[in-house]
């Protein structure tokens, strides 16, 4: 199994915590691009806010598509036995 069937395997297992950890680590990264920027710190933890929530939705619309994927598949393969 190569390192990305097994990534692969992981989140489908455990797709809270891969949603998760992806909302802690956009967190850090959206903090870290505003506090580099010249503006409000008000405006800086708005912003850090919108861009997580915003990557986290997006994360949770890709879970869902690989549990779509991953019906489709074992039902297509139940069909053809």
């Amino acid at each position: 199994m190569s390192k990305i069937e097994e990534a692969r395997a992981w989140v489908k297992d455990h797709k809270i915590k891969a949603v998760g950890g992806f909302w802690l680590s956009s967190v850090v990264g959206a903090a870290a691009f505003q506090w580099s920027r010249p503006i409000p710190t008000q405006l800086k933890v708005i912003h850090t806010r919108v861009y997580a929530q915003a990557l986290t939705l997006a994360a949770l619309a890709m879970a869902g598509l690989v549990d779509v994927y991953e019906h489709r598949a074992q039902t297509s393969k139940v069909r053809r036995q």
